[in-house]
């Protein structure tokens, strides 16, 4: 199993964030994570609504997360998007480093 630093490698790796961006990967990562646990299965529009991105910035972190376990396509028929225990584990973790370093609004998508 991929660890979170790892995924978190990747992330940087694949620049997936502008520099126009005010949020940072992995900020936008747990956003759309979060939406998906708040939820559940869901289309792109419903999650580009709950994470607050664009639908073409939002397939590409799709496609990554599908690729490294955090989500999973749970009905191709309707192309629903759901949260895996990976995905759970990794919101779990940002959110723990966000209060260890006592950054608020860490459970509203604020960068780390």
């Amino acid at each position: 199993m991929e660890s979170i630093i790892n995924i978190i490698r990747r992330v940087q790796c694949r620049a997936l964030s502008s520099t126009k961006s005010k949020r940072d990967s992995i900020s936008i990562l747990a956003a759309i994570l979060r939406t998906l646990t708040k939820s559940g299965p869901s289309k792109k529009m419903s999650m580009v609504y709950g994470s607050n991105i664009n639908y073409e910035r939002l397939g590409k972190y799709l496609d990554l997360m599908v690729t490294t376990g955090l989500v999973e396509l749970t009905s191709s028929e309707d192309t629903l998007y759901g949260i895996t225990k990976k995905g759970r584990e990794f919101l779990g973790g940002y959110d723990r480093l966000a209060e260890a370093l006592n950054i608020s609004g860490a459970n509203k998508g604020v960068a780390l």
